[in-house]
C-alpha cells in the first residue's frame, strides 16, 4: 500500500521541484485510491450513479439495503417447501394459508403484493392479505373469497419506500 504525504511545504514558488515532490505527486493519488491513512477520502459525489453494483464489494461491506435495493420478488408453493427468493430469506408454513415470510431488511417502510396461484382443477378465486408485518418478516394469509383460509402457492414483489 502506498503512504500518503502532504505536499504543501514542498509546494514554493521560489524552490526548484525536486525527487520527494514529485515522489509524493505520484504516490499520493495511489494512497487516496488505497485509502491509505491520512489521505483525504472519496466522497460519494465522486461516483456516477449506478457505477458501483454488488459484485464489486465484499458481502461484509454492505448489505442490499445500502445499496439501494428497492424490489425483491420470488415465490413458494403451497406448503413451502419449494421456494424461489432472495438470497437469505426464508418462508415457512405454520398452518394453513399462513405464511411467514422472513426477510431481514430491518424496516417497516416497504410493501408487498402477493398473488396465489390457482390451477384449472380448483378454480377456487383467492387473495393474499398480510395480517402483520415487522423490521424482518411479515405474515400473509391466503384465503378465498367466501372467507375460507386455504394453502396455495404464492408469488410476490415487495417493494422498499
Amino acid at each position: 500500500m502506498a503512504s500518503y504525504n502532504p505536499v504543501g511545504s514542498l509546494k514554493n514558488a521560489d524552490q526548484p521541484i525536486n525527487v520527494t515532490l514529485i515522489d509524493y505527486l505520484d504516490q499520493n493519488p495511489i494512497a487516496i485510491a488505497e485509502g491509505a491513512s491520512g489521505a483525504p477520502k472519496i466522497q460519494n459525489a465522486a461516483f456516477d450513479n449506478n457505477t458501483i453494483n454488488a459484485g464489486k464489494l465484499s458481502d461484509a461491506t454492505v448489505t442490499q439495503t445500502q445499496l439501494s435495493q428497492k424490489y425483491y420478488a420470488g415465490s413458494w408453493n403451497s406448503n413451502a417447501t419449494t421456494t424461489s427468493l432472495p438470497s437469505g430469506w426464508s418462508v415457512t408454513n405454520p398452518t394453513t394459508g399462513s405464511y411467514t415470510l422472513t426477510h431481514n431488511l430491518g424496516t417497516t417502510n416497504y410493501s408487498i403484493v402477493a398473488l396465489p396461484e390457482d390451477t384449472l382443477a380448483t378454480l377456487t378465486p383467492t387473495m393474499c392479505f398480510y395480517r402483520s408485518k415487522s423490521t424482518n418478516s411479515i405474515s400473509i394469509r391466503v384465503g378465498t373469497y367466501q372467507g375460507s383460509i386455504v394453502s396455495r402457492a404464492c408469488q410476490f414483489v415487495l417493494i422498499i419506500h
